[in-house]
This record gives structure tokens, C-alpha cells and sequence, in this order.
């Protein structure tokens, strides 16, 4: 139903109508219309006492017979007129009506921020589009836009996702996605957190489930806990171009974009996209549909490797890591060491780098080795630590150092 319709429908309803209630489980709902911020009309759900009912349908108690009676609530998310079902297997559904309909028109102003967005990346971004409106039960990676600057379009593209899709998607800031009560986005098909430095590692991690989460507990105060499908997509937008959270790599949840200052300034542009959403949409529906099977999250590595996420990457570290990689970038430039490979043991290393560094042990060097450069650990043999000439050779279980890794800097 589009806005117009709704406002409409909203009209015939009567003040103490059946269908201004639900009954889901053991608890009452009134169901209120209200006019969000983009003049859409959208629907909440407020916890109903069937006291309060009572004294709502003094004068017609026979109409409480008539209100709805669910199994539960339910998500069924379907963002076309003839997909949409209000309720299935006896749950309601919290997921709305799509509030546009697709009509063939010019979308020009939406096209030119969708380039100034994702650049070089413009096909992936219009198919992550395509994906939010025509396939909105598919996972996608984690949109995260970044930039230092002001006025570079991140809070801009967050507010037009939320024009398009409503009461389907919803605005959070760190405590919000922190707390425990989750009742605020739980049912919600995308999650907007804007100006985000998640550098906390409980934060990290909740996006991280999130992000390939299939169920959620929904906890919301005063309702008991119900669990719901969920189909939550998350886009970030953040002032920390490298450090908004920890990126591992061949990390596929997370799709970067560091933005610059557009050229010029409208103060209505947003206005203007929003204009422009039935037709921007048709084009989405006429699009070819992308192969599901390339990756689980639809895009694959080589496809949301850019300098951005690199950036995050490297950024990501451990203390460790770069201090093994400023320490083996000056023993491979300072030494004549022609192999390729040279052999140490974290004991080796410890001395020769880290001696008086206290922060830094054996077992960290060991797991930096293993899990953040990948390199393999050799059975007993005979080595001479760190391939250097002047060095007597050792019997050990020696670690395999690549010297590429480190002379690619």
C-alpha cells in the first residue's frame, strides 16, 4: 500500500475499530498509524490491558469478538504489492508493506549520488540495491561508510534508505546496538548506525553475529522474550575511516567506502531522491537478478577488496603483528639475505627484537606468526636463525618466514 492509499485507508477506520487491535499470544496490541519524519505513514505496536479495551469498546463490547487472535509474531518480509502477506501460519507479521510503488520515470538525482557513494563500485552498490528491495530475506555484508570530513554524504544516504524503506528500517547510535533490550531492531530489515566508532570488543562481536545472524531472541521490556527470523542488514556510518572495529582478513561481512566531498552542495537533495524512489525501484525491479550462488553474503572477496577495507585491515592488527613487521622490514633491508625464506623460533625472534620489550612474549609472537601472517611452523631440523651468515646453526622447530611479505612495503 503506498502513502497515499495508507493515508486513505487510515481515514475509513473507525477510533474503537477491531482492526485498530491484535491479540498475539496471551497479550493485546493497539495497533497506531503514525506519520514519520518523512511524512510516511508507518505502524506501531503499544502494549493494550484488556482493561483498557474494555473501556474502548463500552459502547460495542460485542466488536471485541471480532479482534484478530495470533499464534505469535512472525517476519515474513516481501517488499512487492502481490508478495506482502499481513499475517502466515497463524503469526503476524512485523514486517511492513512496502510504502512505494514502482513506476518507470527519471532517476537521475539518485543515480548520481549512488556514483558519488560507491565510485568505482557502482554495479555493486545498484545490485546491493536491488538486493535490499527485491530479496530482502538474502544476508548481505555489512555497508559501512566512512570519512573524516563533514558533509560527504554518509548521514544523507542513511536518512534516504530510511525514506525507502520506512518502518522496515531503523536508526541506532552505539548504546542502542549495545543494550541488551534488542526490541528496537530486532524485527527491522536494515540497521542504521550512524557516527560509529565500535572499538569495543563486545560491540565487534555483536556486529559480527549480527551480520550472519538467521534467529533472533527478541527481548523488549514488559513483553516476554520471543524468538523471530531474522533478516537484519547493517550499514555503518562512521568518522573512523580505519578504526571503526577490528576487520580480519579475506573478510567478506564488510563493504567500505571512504567518501570524499561532493563538488557541489543542495540543501534539498534529499528531497529530491525521495521524489525519485518509484522510479528508482522500477529500475531495481528490472534488473537482471544476481547469482546467489558466488558467495553466502552475495559479493565475493574480489569483489569488496578495495583500499578502504585494506586500510581497515592493516589497521586491525595486533601491537604484535606490527611490531614483527617494522622489526623484519629493517632485518631484511640492514642484512644480505638472498633466500627467500629464512627460519626462527619465537625464542629467536624474542631476543632478537623484542629483548627488553616487556609487553611482548613468546606466545604472542607465536600467535601473531600463526594467525596473522599465516606462515607454517617446521618439524625438528638444524636452521641458522634468520638466514643471517655469520650465524651458527641451531637444532629447533623453526617457523617458515616469508621475505616477500615484508619487502612488498
Amino acid at each position: 500500500m503506498d502513502k497515499a492509499k495508507k493515508k486513505k485507508h487510515l481515514k475509513k477506520r473507525k477510533k474503537d475499530s477491531p482492526e485498530n487491535y491484535a491479540r498475539v499470544g496471551i497479550i493485546y496490541f493497539k495497533i497506531i498509524w503514525v506519520s514519520n519524519r518523512f511524512e510516511s505513514i508507518v505502524r506501531n505496536f503499544v502494549r493494550w490491558s484488556r482493561q483498557e479495551l474494555l473501556v474502548d469498546f463500552s459502547d460495542n463490547k460485542h466488536l471485541l469478538k471480532k479482534i484478530k487472535i495470533y499464534d505469535g509474531f512472525g517476519m515474513f518480509p516481501d517488499n512487492t504489492k502481490n508478495g506482502y502477506v499481513k499475517s502466515e501460519y497463524n503469526l503476524l507479521n512485523r514486517y511492513d508493506s512496502f510504502l512505494y510503488e514502482p513506476k518507470e520515470g527519471e532517476w537521475g538525482y539518485v543515480r548520481a549520488f549512488l556514483m558519488h557513494i560507491f565510485g568505482e563500485q557502482y554495479n555493486l552498490g545498484l545490485r546491493y540495491f536491488q538486493t535490499l528491495y527485491m530479496y530482502p530475506k538474502v544476508i548481505l555484508p555489512v555497508l559501512v561508510l566512512v570519512s573524516k570530513a563533514r558533509e560527504t554524504g554518509k548521514t544523507t544516504f542513511l536518512n534516504f534508505v530510511m525514506a525507502i524503506f520506512g518502518n522496515n528500517a531503523v536508526m541506532l547510535n552505539n548504546e542502542m546496538i549495545g543494550s541488551s533490550f534488542n526490541g528496537s531492531y530486532a524485527w527491522k530489515n536494515i540497521i542504521c548506525i550512524d557516527e560509529a566508532g565500535l572499538n569495543h570488543n563486545n560491540l565487534d562481536e555483536k556486529i559480527k553475529l549480527l551480520s550472519t545472524a538467521k534467529t533472533i531472541e527478541v527481548n523488549e521490556k514488559f513483553v516476554p522474550h520471543y524468538s523471530l527470523p531474522f533478516y537484519g542488514k547493517l550499514i555503518i556510518a562512521s568518522n573512523k575511516e580505519n578504526s571503526f572495529l577490528r576487520i580480519d582478513s579475506e573478510e567478506v561481512r564488510y563493504f567500505i567506502r571512504k567518501l570524499k566531498k561532493p563538488k557541489t552542495h543542495d540543501s534539498f537533495f534529499l528531497d529530491k531522491m525521495i521524489g525519485q524512489i518509484p522510479a528508482f525501484i522500477y529500475h531495481l525491479s528490472q534488473m537482471e537478478e544476481p547469482d546467489f550462488n558466488k558467495s553466502r553474503q552475495l559479493f565475493t572477496v574480489k569483489e569488496l577488496k578495495n583500499d578502504s577495507l585494506k586500510a581497515v585491515v592493516e589497521e586491525s592488527k595486533s601491537y604484535v603483528y606490527k611490531e614483527l613487521q617494522e622489526s623484519f622490514i629493517e632485518l631484511f633491508a640492514n642484512n644480505d639475505i638472498s633466500d627467500s625464506i629464512v627460519h626462527a623460533t619465537p625464542t629467536d625472534i624474542k631476543q632478537r627484537f623484542f629483548i627488553n620489550n616487556h609487553k611482548i612474549d613468546r606466545v604472542q609472537v607465536k600467535k601473531a606468526l600463526k594467525d596473522e601472517f599465516g606462515f607454517k611452523k617446521e618439524g625438528l631440523s638444524r636452521y641458522v636463525p634468520f638466514g643471517i651468515r655469520n650465524m651458527s646453526s641451531k637444532t629447533g622447530r623453526p617457523w617458515v618466514i616469508e621475505k616477500r611479505i615484508f619487502m612488498e612495503e
